[in-house]
């Protein structure tokens, strides 16, 4: 049977105690690989001795880091992108299985999670190109991928929660797959619940966030990030979350940063394969 593995992003022993709760009892195909962040050399959780359970300690900083450790250590046919809160049913992990399965050219698909807000999401499946459906963006959680289709993909260490540009580390990573020429698609089927709100539904973003959604937005739209950052900013102004001037001006810093962290994105990608 096709097998899965469950990438799960966690920082400190708080957060690998949650990994205890968050993990189903054992499955044949599936498995959990935990990449643990500033662990403190504290000792593995009890109900994490278990044969399907891979616990990698991780001296790095920054989620995407986080998260690229995980995936470098996945085996299995399907990686499942995760934080340490998830909710799974072992339901919902077979309809991931069951995507791949139907579909042998697949090689990323997006999902859906019940979210603390409710998002935006296409009514069918479709394909995933460079113009994304009007008011659909995609978290990590949502995203599984074939593991002989990563290659030279990974997320953008420059992006995201502990680093100058903390957020948009997910979208990036779906783009980078399109440009990739990956065949990507979206499934209308829920895989999980997401209790904790997402870095871009956090009520009152900080500075870095909002330069991360700048940053984002001049990655992926280079041409039209001139229109598209008033846009946002005003976005979060209307639904409350963020005053319009501070938001543009955090943003418009992030935009201008886009292209080192591009640079060092592709001196990263080099070096993950040289």
């Amino acid at each position: 049977m096709t097998t899965l593995d469950i990438a799960i992003a966690t920082h400190t022993p708080a957060g690998v105690r949650k990994v205890e709760q968050m993990i189903l009892p054992p499955q044949p195909y599936v498995r959990y690989v935990v990449s643990w962040q500033s662990h403190g050399d504290a000792p593995v959780p009890e109900k994490l001795n278990r044969p399907d359970v891979k616990l990698v300690r991780f001296s790095g900083t920054g989620l995407s880091a986080n998260r690229n450790n995980a995936l470098a250590h996945c085996t299995a046919d399907i990686i499942l992108i995760a934080d340490d809160d998830i909710k799974y049913t072992s339901d919902s992990l077979l309809r991931v299985i069951e995507a791949f399965d139907a579909d042998e050219s697949l090689d990323l698909a997006t999902f859906q999670a019940q979210m603390l807000r409710e998002k935006d999401y296409p009514l069918d499946t479709i394909a995933l190109g460079r113009h994304l459906p009007k008011g659909y963006s995609v978290s990590a959680v949502e995203i599984a991928v074939k593991r002989k289709s990563l290659d030279r993909l990974r997320f953008c260490t420059n992006l995201g929660l502990g680093t100058r540009y903390a957020a948009g580390e997910d979208e990036f990573f779906l783009h980078a797959a399109i440009r990739a020429g990956l065949h990507c698609r979206f499934f209308p089927i829920e895989i999980c619940s997401h209790p904790e709100p997402s870095t871009g539904q956090i009520a009152n973003p900080s500075a870095a966030t909002l330069r991360g959604f700048g940053c984002t937005i001049a990655l992926i739209y280079p041409l039209t990030a001139v229109a598209r950052l008033p846009l946002k900013a005003w976005r979060l102004s209307k639904s409350g979350r963020c005053g319009f001037f501070k938001a543009l001006t955090a943003m418009i810093t992030g935009a201008i940063g886009a292209p080192g962290v591009f640079i060092k994105y592709r001196k990263q990608q080099k070096l993950q394969y040289d």
